[in-house]
């Protein structure tokens, strides 16, 4: 993502949420970790991004938003986005993704949960609407929880 596209960005996040980031604080985000800010281009038109953070959790990647312009959605840009920022993220040892989703976005919450995101805690009356949102965690770690490795059996 380039800065001077925060314009457009900021159009199609307005355009896809309820209560969306204002543009100053899309701003924000983008100047305190530019290399983890995404854009989409169809046929020269900028049609999606992913604007990402970290945490103070040590070498995790928090998913801040990430939308696709509502004329280009159902084509897979939104997953390609996602599968590209995963691998991004594991290139650059980050052990984990974490983000926040509305609890009754369920479209979301499918890709999500295809990429192996996992529900680990909802929060209750997070968003301005007071509906609730899952915390939701994809643990980039190339072992499993066990100390094992992938393909090892007990």
């Amino acid at each position: 993502m380039k800065r001077e596209e925060i314009p457009r960005v900021y159009e199609i996040e307005r355009r896809s949420f309820d209560y969306p980031f204002s543009e100053s604080i899309l701003y924000y985000f983008y100047d305190a970790e530019p290399s983890l800010c995404f854009t989409v281009y169809y046929n020269g038109e900028l049609v999606g991004f992913l604007l990402g953070g970290t945490t103070s959790t040590k070498n995790q990647a928090h998913i801040l938003s990430i939308a696709i312009d509502e004329r280009y959605r159902r084509q897979k840009m939104g997953e390609r986005l996602m599968r590209f920022f995963i691998e991004y993220c594991k290139n650059r040892d980050f052990n984990s993704i974490i983000l926040e989703v509305k609890v009754t976005n369920v479209p979301a919450i499918r890709l999500y949960q295809k990429l192996e995101f996992k529900i680990i805690k909802t929060v209750r009356k997070y968003y301005e609407d007071n509906t609730d949102a899952y915390v939701m965690l994809l643990n980039l770690d190339s072992e499993n929880n066990n100390g094992f490795s992938e393909g090892e059996k007990v």
